[in-house]
């Protein structure tokens, strides 16, 4: 599905109950419009993964209803935030565990998300340093960090508001 530019409902329900569908196409658009994607892979059943979606303009009912009844989806990607007015019922009636991979900077409605399903989150400060922080539930991740140059050591410290945080880890990359 090459289209970069969209009309409303240009894809709506377009697999809907294929089941034995286990690769999703690529979905390239970056600019949504009113749902373009709603039920796309609805009652997908076979799906494991979801294309990566890497719009960054979303529309309201871009994403509604767009995984819903997947019952075999493992992850999804997101390069943008998401919220009900985008994605109601996205992945309602999800019954596997997941991990629903976060950008840099960006946020998901955690309404939204599958009470088993993991949110991931990935921040980059800088070409050297990188935090990943896993939230099992909750509504934010903070951290803090600082490199002591004199000796290399990092010092990360993050907690969960509202929530447990499953694991923070850093990495100083020095190439």
């Amino acid at each position: 599905l090459p289209a970069t530019t969209l009309v409303g409902f240009c894809y709506y329900s377009m697999f809907y109950g294929c089941k034995s569908l286990e690769i999703a196409p690529e979905l390239p658009a970056t600019t949504l419009v009113n749902n373009c994607y709603g039920a796309m892979f609805y009652e997908c059943k076979s799906l494991v993964s979801a294309p990566e979606l890497p719009a960054t303009t979303l529309v309201s009912n871009c994403y509604n209803s767009m995984f819903q009844g997947c019952k075999s989806l493992k992850t999804i990607y997101c390069n943008t935030s998401v919220n009900t007015s985008y994605a109601d019922d996205m992945l309602h009636d999800i019954t596997s565990t997941g991990t629903i991979y976060i950008k840099n900077g960006t946020t998901f409605d955690l309404s939204l998300k599958p009470d088993n399903w993991n949110i991931h989150y990935s921040y980059i400060h800088n070409d050297n340093f990188n935090i990943d922080a896993v939230i099992s539930s909750g509504s934010t991740v903070s951290y803090g960090y600082y490199i002591d140059n004199r000796n290399g050591n990092i010092s990360i410290d993050g907690y969960g508001s509202s929530g447990n945080v499953t694991r923070i880890t850093g990495v100083y990359n020095t190439s």
